[in-house]
């Protein structure tokens, strides 16, 4: 319960971003996927089951906005979001170039399922910037991340002894 408390805002926070941030951070053709690089993010910072939601929730805004591929989107999201949770143990996501790897990987795993459950009308025009939209996710993935570990991630703090050790 706990986790999905911290989940929800946070896949809200990263829609909205999308909305409002993904057209002016748009470079030529490019457009960033806010929320393929939150779901990754929220699964390499907390498992599989937070990123398996994470991954639908996200799913579920996309196709809303998309007004397309419901199913596609929710499929798509929520796969990726598992994976990347599973790789949570396999992987020290201090690493700086874990956030990188992850959003641009996740980013072609993500688009490669989407593909696979709703194949587009025109594959080639629809694959030629995808390579470019998961650099520019990877990139992304440094402050996401960063920003999603400060909102999620919560520090133990030592416990203090409740009697007295005399």
């Amino acid at each position: 319960m706990r986790v999905a408390l911290g989940v929800v805002p946070a896949v809200i926070i990263l829609g909205a971003a999308q909305g409002a941030l993904a057209q002016k951070l748009t470079i030529g053709e490019v457009r960033p996927d806010l929320l393929v690089v939150g779901t990754v993010a929220i699964g390499l910072l907390l498992g599989p089951t937070a990123g398996a939601l994470a991954g639908l929730l996200a799913g579920l805004v996309h196709a809303s906005v998309a007004g397309m591929g419901f199913g596609s989107f929710l499929v798509s999201r929520a796969l990726l979001g598992y994976l990347a949770g599973a790789a949570k143990p396999r992987v020290f996501y201090d690493n700086p170039i874990v956030p990188f790897v992850g959003g641009a990987a996740g980013t072609l795993v993500a688009e490669a399922i989407f593909t696979l459950v709703n194949p587009p009308a025109r594959l080639a025009a629809w694959l030629a910037p995808l390579p470019l939209i998961a650099l520019y996710n990877g990139l992304l993935a440094f402050p996401v991340t960063w920003v999603l570990r400060r909102m999620l991630v919560t520090r133990e703090r030592p416990r203090r002894l409740l009697v007295d050790s005399r």
